[in-house]
């Protein structure tokens, strides 16, 4: 049997997880969506629907800067049936709540080093490495905290 691709958590659904009482109007996830996981996007957007809750898939790689070890941070969640659901790395999401910058972003990432999950010096890492490649990626490096 064919492995199928796992699901990823990200934003505000994934921080609901990690513990962070702030409510989201939304569920970002990202997953491939093919063959093997064409019945489960199908079922997803099926109680979506019932649900009244919006799902938005977000292929992440594709408007942030994903740091190269970023894979090494996915947090697991389980396994549901054959999928095998993560949240995404962390610090991803911190840089991607910085690069919208709304004050809810800003609470998010705050979260996240309160709660000990990023540390503000990787992060600060992560966002220098980050701003000679973000405008590849249609982010203005001003956005990330330079300005």
């Amino acid at each position: 049997m064919r492995r199928r691709p796992p699901l990823f958590l990200i934003g505000g659904g994934a921080l609901c997880l990690l513990g962070n009482p702030r409510r989201t109007m939304d569920i970002d996830f990202s997953l491939t969506i093919s063959e093997t996981t064409q019945a489960l996007f199908g079922a997803m957007m099926t109680v979506a629907d019932n649900m009244r809750i919006e799902l938005e898939v977000i292929t992440i790689e594709d408007f942030m800067p994903v740091p190269a070890d970023a894979s090494l941070r996915h947090q697991f969640i389980g396994q549901f049936g054959p999928i095998e659901v993560y949240i995404f790395d962390p610090y991803t999401i911190a840089l991607s709540k910085l690069a919208r910058g709304l004050e809810t972003d800003i609470q998010d990432v705050l979260f996240l080093l309160e709660n000990e999950l990023i540390e503000l010096e990787q992060l600060v890492i992560l966002v220098e490495e980050a701003i000679p490649i973000a405008w590849e990626y249609d982010v203005d490096p001003d956005d990330l905290g330079h300005g």
